[in-house]
């Protein structure tokens, strides 16, 4: 069986529907014995079925743990935002040589502590000071 991310929320619904039907059964069966025997069989079914879907989702969360970390490990790109200096073909981050050569620069510049806005000044780039932040690093430390 293959879940889906909204099939967990859909089953336990489900799930608190035979609950409650159960539960009004059991009402039932105060006034009539026979029910009684088809409504231990129900209990015993969802017992059942809730154990199987238990252990469905706990098999299903490995096997996507699994995969997502032979992905990472093979640097596959799974999503989010694109790092400047990459662009993504086939799944895979790639290094984009004129934005890598960018960074190098904004490296260098950041590491002579030049402010943000000069860099972007400098370079005459088309990047938010936050950007540039973020590709630059921390504010280098004095050295003394």
């Amino acid at each position: 069986m293959k879940l889906t991310p909204n099939f967990r929320r859909i089953f336990q619904q489900h799930t608190e529907t035979v609950d409650a039907v159960i539960q009004v059964l059991r009402l039932i069966e105060r006034c009539d014995p026979a029910v009684l025997t088809n409504v231990r069989r129900l209990e015993k079914s969802v017992a059942k079925t809730k154990k199987q879907f238990a252990l469905e989702i706990e098999r299903q969360e490995k096997q996507m743990k699994s995969l997502k970390g032979e992905q990472r490990a093979n640097g596959a790109y799974l999503g989010g935002n694109i790092p400047f200096g990459y662009h993504v073909v086939r799944n895979e981050l790639r290094a984009v040589r004129s934005e890598q050569a960018m960074i190098t620069q904004i490296v260098a510049l950041r590491r002579q502590r030049m402010p943000l806005r000069k860099i972007k000044q400098l370079l005459d780039i088309d990047l938010s000071l936050n950007a540039i932040s973020r590709v630059a690093g921390p504010w280098p430390r004095k050295e003394t």
